[in-house]
């Protein structure tokens, strides 16, 4: 059925398509007919991905990260078209839109997927903890970098926006299971946050990723140096700091190991400072 879409990986960086926008406002009225009807839509769907798939695809380009899911190469243009045509379905039919998601996510390929995590960010929050619980069951199905960010990143819109506070506690949640497909879902969490350089309560993301390091599942060492490297980058003083206090209450020594690795990040003079800091703690009686 979808023979002619070429599955490489995915996100891409692609010179702008020649994608006519009338034509495609016209076959995503098409899809919002069909809004109540998730089946439908999902085949009508892969109908206008297998269109775009060989008129935007370009072999050779830079591919920036990878990923294992197949995905039909759509230009973001026509995936941020189907966003905005979509969002006020989500907001006058919620309901129906829970059962579109639900269907869409399910889904091999990886725009589909996307699609269910960027409506998913557009539900109304009275939805809050329909929208919670699916992120939480979702981030645990799936191991694909790529899947994953951009499901905490859109999927998570409105809360992040409307209920800043009643997020963060959501995190903190997430922070203290002691299942590790939740916590790293938590970092994957405050890394879209840190990216986001209008985005300035720092102290509860150092609140959060302690709550981790001092947990130190090996299996998020990658993520918890990649939060570390942005705290440092937005506030290398109270990234310092962050960490002083940490050495200060005393760490294991797998998160000793980790602490090393975080700790190199720093140009001198605060890297031997912080050192200093450690021979300091370590030699007090505990």
């Amino acid at each position: 059925m979808f023979a002619d879409a070429s599955p490489k990986t995915f996100p891409y960086v692609l010179p702008m398509p020649a994608v006519d926008l009338n034509r495609l406002k016209h076959q995503i009225d098409g899809l919002i007919w069909r809004f109540t009807r998730p089946a439908e839509f999902v085949q009508e769907l892969h109908g206008i991905f297998s269109f775009y798939a060989d008129r935007v695809y370009r072999p050779g380009e830079l591919v920036e990260k990878k990923s294992s899911i197949q995905a039909y190469h759509v230009h973001s243009l026509v995936m941020r078209q189907l966003e905005i045509d979509l969002h006020q379905r989500c907001i006058e039919n919620p309901g129906a839109a829970l059962s579109l998601i639900d269907t869409l996510w399910q889904e091999s390929m990886m725009e589909p997927r996307i699609l269910a995590a960027a409506l998913l960010g557009k539900l109304p929050l009275n939805y809050q903890q329909d929208i919670c619980n699916r992120l939480v069951s979702w981030s645990g199905q799936t191991t694909d970098e790529i899947l994953l960010r951009t499901l905490l990143e859109k999927g998570t819109s409105r809360l992040r926006q409307e209920k800043p506070e009643d997020w963060i506690q959501i995190l903190k949640d997430w922070g203290t299971s002691e299942r590790t497909g939740v916590q790293r879902a938590m970092l994957y969490a405050i890394l879209s946050l840190l990216q986001n350089p209008e985005y300035e309560n720092l102290p509860p993301l150092f609140d959060l990723t302690a709550i981790v390091i001092k947990s130190h599942p090996q299996a998020l060492q990658r993520e918890l140096i990649e939060v570390t490297t942005l705290l440092k980058e937005r506030s290398p003083a109270e990234c310092a700091y962050f960490l002083r206090q940490i050495i200060r209450l005393g760490v294991s020594e797998a998160t000793a190991r980790l602490l090393r690795k975080i700790i190199a990040l720093f140009d001198e003079p605060v890297r031997s400072s912080l050192l200093a800091e450690w021979r300091t703690s370590s030699e007090q009686p505990k």
